[in-house]
């Protein structure tokens, strides 16, 4: 969908224990470890949300 528009990506935090889940669960926000959040399978099996940063491009 970014390929298609004027946006780019500036910054994407994937976590682990997503920061809703404080408020719901009780449970305190965790970010995915950068090793994990590099290897798709993995991320795909242990990230319950990622958070993204757009800029609009030129």
């Amino acid at each position: 969908m970014l390929k298609t528009t004027v946006l780019h990506i500036t910054n994407r935090q994937l976590w682990l224990i997503n920061p809703h889940y404080q408020v719901k669960f009780g449970l305190s926000p965790r970010k995915l470890n950068k090793v994990i959040a590099y290897i798709p399978i993995l991320r795909n099996f242990f990230s319950t949300s990622c958070f993204y940063i757009l800029k609009k491009g030129t």
